[in-house]
């Protein structure tokens, strides 16, 4: 039995072919598509900051005003954001004055407790 199938695979590579150009053409115009708008963004950011610079705007700080409190264990002075202040957490300078008040407002002795 012999199918004559003349030209038919033929066809099919060519159209493979034709996609995997269309497929490369398309993902190399991608490709500089993004680097003009890598480009654009970069020169819009550099123009943005030196108006800012001419200007003699102080940028703020990405996080947050920040204050200088007092510790409720050591009464050492540290800095914390105002809005962590605001939601009643920065009132320790470090965790282990923290703990250490903790421990202190306990009543019972935590070494004996659960015993």
């Amino acid at each position: 039995m012999n199918i004559d199938n003349d030209g038919y695979y033929q066809e099919l590579d060519e159209a493979r072919g034709a996609d995997a150009e269309v497929a490369e053409w398309s993902r190399d115009a991608a490709r500089e598509s993004n680097a003009k708008a890598r480009a654009f963004r970069k020169a819009v950011k550099a123009e943005v900051a030196r108006q800012i610079k001419a200007a003699g705007i102080a940028r703020p700080q990405p996080r947050g005003a920040k204050g200088v409190y007092q510790c409720k264990c050591c009464k050492k002075d540290f800095e914390a954001r105002v809005a962590d202040r605001n939601r009643g957490w920065a009132k320790f300078c470090s965790k282990s004055c923290k703990a250490t008040h903790q421990d202190l407002r306990q009543p019972y002795n935590r070494i004996n407790y659960g015993t």
